[in-house]
Formats: structure tokens, C-alpha cells, sequence
């Protein structure tokens, strides 16, 4: 059975996010009828607006993969900062590498070049080739210009390039000007672009002019007009664009205490307007909107007329809002929803909503005016002491009657910022919604951020579900701070096949290696599962010239296996340092040319080894754990599970209990035991003599938190583990 490397002692199961941005932005729009609704709810309740800014943060939770800082070939000072990068799949004994980069400067303190280039490894000529080739240049402190050339194997010359010109006395005025010419390999450099930028001491108020060199007019020609301000009260900003020197669009954007002003406007080659749009909301004391409007541009009638419109009305007391919503009929404005919402002071001293009804309009037949009939939407909502909004339920008219639609259901955790000072924050989010074939109201999706008890971000979970209970799709992620002080994050996705969660990748970042006077390095390592496939990236970074050398631990054992890999070490100037193994078992062998480590495991609890990498008279270490594999995840059944099967807990995730079934071959003395991902265990199901066959036993984890949790069964010679995920 192959096996993935993973127990990772317990602290490897970490986190990473996957869902895409714009769709948490789609599932929020369908909360709302149309943008009317949207508007009238974020305006009347702030929770509403929170809640979908907490769903959306689900999109950047995620660590963005650390950037490997670069640069050239030569002799390197000693303030050098260089970076290398390698991979490997499943079927490669050892890594190839990948991308090389290092920057340093040349010169003086004042006076210098600043180096930033970028290698790649050809694996079929076993060489480095640039990537690109940086250079800024500096006189008397300033940087007056820089060129970049990119390359392309197995091309020797550059295929594109840029470089910029910052004359240290701007023309015109401005505070900077600068000049960007572009590098084409048939015809050389080229003149692109020219930019002057204006800015007040301050910078509040800034203009920025953009320029396109014409070669048929040999001169520059306006491309675009920025303008941005910013007061205590208003926020202005106004861009204009060009195409070949003629005005092609605009867009205006004003805030101010008193309204909010979007105003974009499209134009033909000869200056004619040929669409645009108008949205404007007037804002009064304590940024009350009193109305919304929506226009678009009418090329036949060249003016704006309206599309809809949102206008709000105030009890004296606050008790209530109104507001009317109107489309736009070729030639007037026509009532055709209108929504009241209803608040009150909460004990926490903030005004909250209970209530908001959305009436369907009519004409009345006599008066020929538009009135209100049934309440056609109703929204409720559900406080906690602290104020915060738990739970929103929505009635809709279904079969003739108002009925319970959907609901929300938030939880928020009390956390101290760094005065001290209490706050709240959402933590979890539980949709439910209506299944129309049935009429039951079912949990159809589930956020939820994790933290520990010190309030440090631990993961989160996203999953949904439909009518019947079955996950459709979902991931669940964590991230912890392992021994060595790096962060570790795992993700494991939903699979809709097999009905389970699988191990997606795992990353480990800012993993520092000690070099010697102190100094020290990171690393990290990102290793991606496809199904039996399995590939990893690992990348060090240094702002020191010493040499580096990758951590291969934790490395997991059991007795009889054996480990076999290649130490891999890199220098800034792109030359192996030499390496040695300290420390190592005692049957253990390690070749310094071959740099090959190689071991016939026979021992249960090895002390942790060395790695030491050399240049001259710098060198650094890293300390390489064994780890015993009790726990290593299995990625495949047996091809035989008649004679010993370990099956999947159903259901799973599960909440609170599941069952899980297993196969014996014969009879004898079966161990099967819940165990969390510290190693620590946490429940024992069976510990005795069992006959062999089929047995199902009942897991009730009421009492354990939420997380995932390894169950593994024992039986004579026999042993598996499985993942199971508790979601309360």
C-alpha cells in the first residue's frame, strides 16, 4: 500500500482555500432580490454588509506562496540576497532544480548598480539560463534609470526587455517624469511611454498625465488623465482616457457627506458619447441615504434617463425606515416595490433591526395610484447580548402563504486586541434553505474560521450540502506553528466519486535554518496530492552569502523501511557546497560526493540528525527529525479487502457520531482506537477478541471538538488508519 508522508506528528494537518472569489460573490448576490434590496438592507443594517464581507474574506485567507528573492553571476558581496527553488514528483529519487535568483548591489554607498536576475535549470543540458536580467541605476542616492532583459530557451538573446528613465529635474512642473522604452529583438529599442506626475506636499491631491509614443507622428500623444483629491470630507477622483490622442471614455467618482456620485461615459472615434451610466445617492446627517438613482445614457436621445431608483423615508424616532423603489417607464417613474424596515435599541446600546417586509405594489383601480398589498418578503433577525446579529430568517410567498424560506445562522467569538479592549468577531456562518421537492428546510452551506484559545488563526471550513444530507463539495484547512517555529498548513478537499475528503497539498513556510554568527535563512515546501500522483516544491531564500541547505524532516520511519534520498545543498554563486551528515543512526551511510543518505530503519526512536552545508568559512545547519509512521494516511485499499479492510467512517464528515465498519480475516485480538492529530488518543472502540468478519461499531463524539481525528485498527500483524472529520 503506498503511503503518503504525512503524520507529520500531529502538527501536520494545515490549511489552504478553494474557493474562487468571484464565486463567494455570487453566492452572496443571490441573498438579494436585485441591487434595490441589496442597497436598502446594507443601508438599514450594518450586520448585513459584515456578514458578506466575512464570507468573501474566506477568498483571501488563504497565504499567498512566498516569492523567491533573486539576481546575477559574479563576485558576490556580502550583503548578497539570493534565493533557489526545486521540485520533484512521486517516480524521482531526488529533486531537480528549478529557478536560481540573487540581487546585490555594486558600487558605492551613493553611486551604484543594483542587481536582480532570475535563473532557470535546464535538466536536458544540465545548466543555468537566465530568466531575466535586471539592472537599477543609482547616482549620488538617486535612481535615475533601470533596463530588464527577459529570455526565452533556448533563444540567447533577450525576446522582450524595458527600461525607464527618471531625469532627476522633471519637465512641466512635475514632481516626477518618467520615460519607458520597450526592447523587441528585430527591431531594437523602442520608445513606449512617458508619464509626469503632480502631487501637493501632502498628497492629496495628485494629477498623473500617461503618454504613448506615435512612431508615424514621431511624438508622444496623451493616453490617459488621472486625477485623485482627498479632504476631510470628500474623496474625488477622475480619469480620462484616450485612443490615439482622443478622448475615449471617463469615469468620475465622488464622496462626500452629503452624496456618492459614479459616473462613466463611453465616446466614438469622433468625440461622439455612445454609453454610459449614472448612479447617485443622497446622503444626509449621520449618513442616512434619502435616495438612489440609477440612469443609463440614451444614444438617440443623447441624455441620461432613468433606470431605477430607491428613495428612503425616517421615523421621527428611528423606530421604523421606509423606502419605495421605482423603475423607469420610457417617460416616468413607476412604483414597484416598497419595503419597510423596523429597529429599536438593543440593550448593547446599538439600534439594531428586527424586522424588514417587502410589499408588492398594485394600482388601485379607483384612485388610479400605486398602493401596497401583501407582504410579498419578510426578513427577521435574531441578536445576542453583545449585539451582534445571530440568526436571519426569510419568508417568501410560497403556495399563497408566507413561509420560512431560508435562515442564517452566525456565531461570534469574543476576542482582546492589543489594549486589551474586547471585541467581536464572526466566526462561523450556517445556511439553511428550502428544498421545494420536499419542503423541508435543510443546512445547505457552512463557513467557519477557526482560532485556537489564544485567538490565533487555525483554519477554516467551507462545505456544501443538499436536501438529502450529502456533501456536494467542500475543503477543510488548518494551519498551526510547528516545533521548528515555521507555519504548517494542509488542505484537504471534498470528492464528490469517493464521497470523502482527500489530502490536497500541504505547505510549510518560514522554516528558518541557522547559519553560523547567528544568520539564518527560510524555506518552505509545498507538496500537492492529484489522486496516486504527487509532486513538491521547495524554495530557500537568504539576505546573507551563505550557503543553503534544505530540512528533509520530518522524516517518517518504521522499522524495516528504508530511507534513501539526496541531501540538497546551493551556494549564492550557484556552486554545491559541501555537505555533511552529523549525527546520524548508527547503520545509517551518507556519501559527501554523491551527497546519497541511506539507511535500513532499525531503530524506533532515533535522536534527530545534522545537516551541515560549507562554503569557505560560512556554513550552515539544520537539525532532521525521525519520526515513527504510525499514522501515515493510506491513499489506496488493498487490492484484497476481503482478508483485512478498514472502510471509510459513514457519514463523514459526521456530526456528533458515525459508524465505522471493518473486515477481519480471522479471529484474534482487534485494537481499533480514535487518536487527534497530536498522536494523543482519544477514545478506544474496540479492545479485545472479535471473530473474524464484518463489524460496524458506532463512534459518538459528542464530547470532542470539532477537527479532523485518525481511527486505527489492529489486528494481529495487521494495521490501517483512516481520516474522519468531526463538524459541529
Amino acid at each position: 500500500m503506498k503511503k503518503i508522508t504525512l503524520l507529520i506528528l500531529g502538527f501536520f494537518i494545515g490549511t489552504g482555500m478553494a474557493n474562487a472569489q468571484e464565486q463567494l460573490r455570487e453566492q452572496i448576490d443571490k441573498q438579494y432580490l436585485n441591487p434595490a434590496h441589496k442597497a436598502f438592507l446594507y443601508q438599514v443594517s450594518k450586520d448585513f454588509k459584515q456578514a458578506d464581507s466575512w464570507v468573501l474574506s474566506f477568498g483571501d485567507i488563504a497565504d499567498k506562496s512566498l516569492f523567491l528573492e533573486m539576481a546575477s553571476v559574479s563576485n558576490l558581496p556580502a550583503d548578497t540576497s539570493w534565493g533557489y527553488s526545486e521540485w520533484k514528483n512521486l517516480m524521482d529519487t531526488s529533486f531537480t532544480p528549478q529557478t536560481f535568483s540573487r540581487r546585490f548591489y555594486e558600487g558605492d554607498t551613493l553611486s551604484y548598480i543594483y542587481h536582480n536576475n532570475q535563473y532557470v535549470w535546464l535538466a536536458d543540458s544540465s545548466e543555468w539560463r537566465p530568466q531575466r536580467i535586471q539592472q537599477g541605476f543609482f547616482t549620488d542616492g538617486y535612481n535615475d534609470s533601470s533596463v530588464t532583459y527577459n529570455y526565452n530557451y533556448p533563444y540567447e538573446e533577450p525576446y522582450t526587455g524595458q527600461r525607464s528613465i527618471t531625469p532627476e529635474v522633471p519637465a512641466e512642473g512635475a514632481t516626477v517624469e518618467q520615460f519607458w522604452d520597450y526592447y523587441n529583438p528585430e527591431t531594437g529599442w523602442q520608445k513606449g511611454t512617458r508619464e509626469l506626475s503632480y502631487r501637493d506636499e501632502f498628497g492629496w491631491d495628485t494629477l498623473r498625465l500617461s503618454y504613448q509614443f506615435e512612431t508615424e507622428l514621431m511624438e508622444y500623444q496623451i493616453n490617459s488623465r488621472q486625477r485623485r483629491q482627498h479632504g476631510e470630507n470628500f474623496d474625488y477622483y477622475y480619469n480620462e482616457g484616450y485612443f490615439n490622442g482622443i478622448l475615449s471614455s471617463t469615469d468620475l467618482q465622488e464622496s462626500t457627506t452629503e452624496y456618492e456620485l459614479r459616473k462613466r461615459e463611453y465616446f466614438s472615434n469622433e468625440g461622439i458619447q455612445t454609453s454610459g451610466s449614472l448612479d447617485y445617492t443622497k446622503i444626509e446627517d449621520g449618513n442616512r441615504y434619502i435616495y438612489q438613482i440609477n440612469k443609463q445614457y440614451d444614444q438617440d436621445k443623447m441624455m441620461y434617463v432613468g433606470n431605477d431608483s430607491l428613495h428612503f423615508m425616517y421615523a421621527p424616532d428611528d423606530s421604523y425606515t421606509d423606502a419605495e423603489g421605482f423603475f423607469w417607464d420610457d417617460s416616468l417613474w413607476v412604483l414597484y416595490q416598497a419595503y419597510t424596515s423596523f429597529q429599536r435599541m438593543h440593550e448593547s446600546e446599538e439600534m439594531v433591526v428586527d424586522s424588514i417586509l417587502i410589499y408588492d405594489v398594485e394600482i388601485d383601480e379607483e384612485t388610479m395610484e400605486p398602493v401596497r398589498t401583501r407582504v410579498s418578503l419578510k426578513t427577521e433577525m435574531d441578536y445576542d447580548i453583545a449585539g451582534n446579529q445571530i440568526e436571519v430568517r426569510n419568508y417568501a410567498i410560497i403556495s399563497d402563504t408566507l413561509r420560512l424560506n431560508s435562515k442564517t445562522v452566525r456565531t461570534f467569538r469574543e476576542f482582546l486586541d492589543f489594549n486589551e479592549n474586547p471585541y467581536f468577531t464572526q466566526t462561523k456562518q450556517e445556511t439553511y434553505s428550502r428544498d421545494f421537492s420536499s419542503g423541508i428546510i435543510f443546512r445547505s452551506g457552512l463557513n467557519e474560521t477557526l482560532y485556537s484559545s489564544d485567538g490565533t488563526y487555525i483554519g477554516a471550513k467551507y462545505f456544501q450540502f443538499n436536501a438529502a444530507g450529502d456533501t456536494t463539495y467542500g475543503y477543510q484547512t488548518q494551519r498551526e506553528t510547528i516545533l521548528d517555529g515555521s507555519t504548517l498548513e494542509v488542505r484537504f478537499d471534498w470528492d464528490f466519486n469517493e464521497q470523502k475528503l482527500l489530502l490536497k497539498s500541504y505547505r510549510i513556510n518560514n522554516r528558518r535554518i541557522t547559519g553560523s554568527g547567528g544568520l539564518s535563512f527560510n524555506q518552505s515546501v509545498n507538496k500537492t496530492f492529484v489522486g496516486d500522483q504527487e509532486s513538491i516544491n521547495r524554495s530557500m531564500s537568504s539576505y546573507t552569502s551563505y550557503p543553503g541547505v534544505f530540512n528533509d524532516g520530518p522524516i517518517l520511519i518504521n522499522p524495516g523501511d528504508t530511507v534513501s534520498l539526496y541531501v540538497s545543498a546551493m551556494s549564492p554563486d550557484m556552486t554545491i557546497p559541501e555537505v555533511e551528515v552529523m549525527d546520524m543512526p548508527s547503520t545509517a551511510t551518507f556519501d559527501p560526493e554523491t551527497r546519497h543518505f541511506w539507511w535500513v530503519v532499525d531503530e524506533s526512536n532515533p535522536s534527530p540528525m545534522t545537516y551541515k552545508a560549507t562554503r569557505g568559512e560560512t556554513y550552515v545547519t539544520a537539525e532532521v527529525e525521525f519520526i515513527m509512521d504510525q499514522f501515515a494516511v493510506g491513499t489506496e485499499e488493498f487490492d484484497n479487502p476481503n482478508e483485512f479492510k478498514l472502510s471509510q467512517n459513514y457519514p463523514n464528515p459526521f456530526n456528533p457520531s458515525t459508524n465505522i465498519s471493518f473486515n477481519l480475516p480471522a479471529t484474534g485480538e482487534v485494537s481499533l482506537k480514535v487518536y487527534n492529530l497530536l498522536g494523543q488518543e482519544v477514545a478506544t472502540l474496540v479492545e479485545g477478541r472479535l471473530s473474524s468478519g464484518s463489524h460496524t461499531v458506532n463512534f459518538n463524539a459528542s464530547q470532542l471538538a470539532s477537527g479532523m481525528y485518525i481511527y486505527r485498527l489492529q489486528a494481529g500483524n495487521h494495521l490501517q488508519t483512516k481520516k474522519m472529520m468531526l463538524i459541529k
